[in-house]
């Protein structure tokens, strides 16, 4: 932009230039160039761990809000209790940033399981470690570095014995890929319960005895379902390597009664990571003093020195930048890439809120403590939806305003139709009376 500005500067115009108000002369570039007014560094990437989440979201389709909002950070999504049958399309559960989802459903009164894949992962299928009647997804993850093997399980509760001889079979296939297995889900089995309450621990009991015989690890010792006053270990993450997993940790349940259980594997990937930066605030700019020391300025004296336009350029910079860092004031903001757009600061507030009391009902098992959780933990809902809402009523409002820039319309309309470097034509977006929006050129 400072070039642009130089560029005015030694025209024959200079001295009307000089004399506007900077504020205008900021707006005619901003809006005839497309200038952003806090132009940023390039988006940053390093090599980071690879995140995995599982979590039993009893029915889907009317929390996806909250899962893109919760969960939207970790590189592979993996739900249980899904909810999902052949009316429910992928566009209406997409979540922004994965790939298409990959679904094994059941019905819409329960089961199912599914899996969202971050768009700079590879996958593919692994229909042959399927078997009738287990609800059971197995994918094969690729990056540059690493490939391994993911499943996402789902047991109902009072199931027959003989799902276990078919979760068996299909896990003993995958292990025959000679990969590194990471297998999470709901086995509905605690695995805390005692071997001296046999009715509580049969379950628990075969799924031990199966992992003996398979030489897999469960790495999940703490309560994840809170449905009773002293909660059960159900939601598991299992691997037949425990050096490819860096930790797993229990987060606050969000969506139902069941923690999120996430692990971070020793498998490294690009990923854009938060960071901080300085950005100008213009609304609080001093703009009448500032354009008062360049016009008492003898530009003619720091350019006579100079042999060359490059020259000029650099002397005009240094004296330019300084007034603008003595007169527009700059304030430290955090970039997350990966946050939503109508994420906020009393959001993430309420959000560690109630993760604290979460962290103090689970370990002193008040019920004062765990009324604390619940109220808070529904606060923090409605926060994300009304939060949407209004985003959702900005967008409209943008994209029928006749005096949006082209530029900027194009970027909302692909923003909202989750299209991003696609050879499709961009869909037409329509409201719902059916109203069809283009742009007022």
């Amino acid at each position: 932009m400072y070039k642009l500005i130089f560029l005015f500067f030694v025209t024959s115009e200079f001295e009307v230039i000089i004399n506007l108000h900077f504020s205008h002369l900021l707006s005619i570039l901003l809006v005839r160039y497309g200038i952003e007014r806090n132009p940023g560094p390039h988006r940053s990437t390093d090599l980071r761990n690879i995140k995995i989440v599982h979590n039993n979201v009893c029915s889907l389709p009317p929390k996806v809000d909250l899962i893109e909002c919760e969960l939207g950070t970790y590189d592979i999504i993996a739900l249980s209790e899904s909810h999902l049958d052949d009316s429910i399309s992928n566009e209406s559960i997409a979540l922004a940033g994965f790939q298409k989802p990959i679904r094994l459903d059941r019905t819409r009164a329960g089961g199912g399981v599914i899996i969202y894949v971050k768009n700079y992962l590879y996958y593919e299928e692994l229909p042959e470690l399927a078997k009738p009647g287990l609800e059971l997804l197995w994918l094969k993850i690729s990056t540059q570095h690493c490939h391994f093997l993911l499943g996402v399980f789902y047991r109902p509760p009072n199931s027959r014995v003989k799902l276990w001889d078919y979760f068996y079979d299909s896990v003993s296939k995958a292990l025959d890929k000679n990969l590194p297995v990471f297998l999470t889900g709901d086995f509905n089995v605690d695995m805390l319960s005692s071997n001296n309450m046999p009715c509580r621990s049969t379950g628990s009991n075969n799924l031990r005895n199966i992992l003996q015989r398979l030489n897999m690890y469960n790495l999940v010792f703490e309560k994840t379902n809170f449905t009773t006053d002293t909660g059960t270990c159900i939601d598991l993450f299992l691997t037949n390597n425990k050096s490819c997993v860096k930790s797993v940790d229990i987060l606050s349940p969000f969506c139902s009664t069941h923690a999120p259980v996430c692990a971070e594997v020793n498998f490294k990937v690009n990923k854009e990571y938060t960071y901080k930066r300085t950005i100008r605030k213009y609304e609080n700019a001093n703009y009448k003093d500032f354009v008062s020391d360049l016009n008492n300025i003898d530009w003619n004296e720091h350019f006579h020195s100079c042999d060359n336009i490059n020259d000029m350029y650099s002397q005009f910079l240094n004296i330019y930048s300084t007034n603008v860092n003595k007169y527009i004031p700059t304030k430290v903001v955090t970039i997350r890439p990966a946050d939503k757009p109508f994420m906020n600061s009393t959001i993430r507030r309420k959000m560690r809120q109630r993760n604290r009391i979460h962290y103090k009902a689970k370990n002193t098992n008040n019920c004062i403590h765990w009324q604390k959780f619940r109220k808070l933990r529904n606060e923090v809902i409605d926060l994300v939806r009304q939060s949407k809402e209004q985003y959702k009523q900005k967008l409209t409002k943008e994209i029928t305003d006749k005096n949006i820039p082209p530029g900027k319309w194009w970027r909302i309309v692909k923003s909202i139709s989750k299209l991003s470097k696609s050879r499709e034509p961009t869909p037409f977006l329509k409201s719902e009376l059916g109203q069809i929006f283009l742009h007022p050129v």
